[in-house]
C-alpha cells in the first residue's frame, strides 16, 4: 500500500501482516516483499497486527520500520521447474 508522510511528499510503504495468535506467531511474507522492503527500507513500513479476534472488535498492532531482513525468517519454500 502506497501512502505519504505528514508532509504530503515523502512516500510511506506499508504492508500489513495478521494473524489471529500473539505477536510472536510466524507470519509469511514473498521473497518479492523482502526485495522490495531491502530496496525501500528507509521508507518501508510493517503492520504487525496480532490477536485478531473474530469479531474484529480487537487487535494489537506493532509498527516496524525497515527492511523485512531484520527479523528472523526463515526460507521454507521453493519453486522449481523441469527444464526439457
Amino acid at each position: 500500500m502506497l501512502s505519504v508522510e505528514d508532509d504530503g511528499k515523502t512516500p510511506r510503504y506499508i504492508e500489513v501482516k495478521t494473524t489471529t495468535g500473539s505477536m510472536d506467531n510466524p507470519f509469511y511474507f514473498s521473497a518479492t516483499e523482502m526485495r522490495f522492503s531491502r530496496e525501500h527500507k528507509e521508507h518501508y513500513y510493517l503492520y504487525r497486527v496480532y490477536t485478531l479476534k473474530q469479531s474484529g472488535q480487537q487487535v494489537d498492532v506493532t509498527l516496524l520500520h525497515g527492511s523485512l531482513e531484520e527479523l528472523s525468517a526463515d526460507p521454507i519454500c521453493y519453486q522449481a521447474k523441469v527444464e526439457l
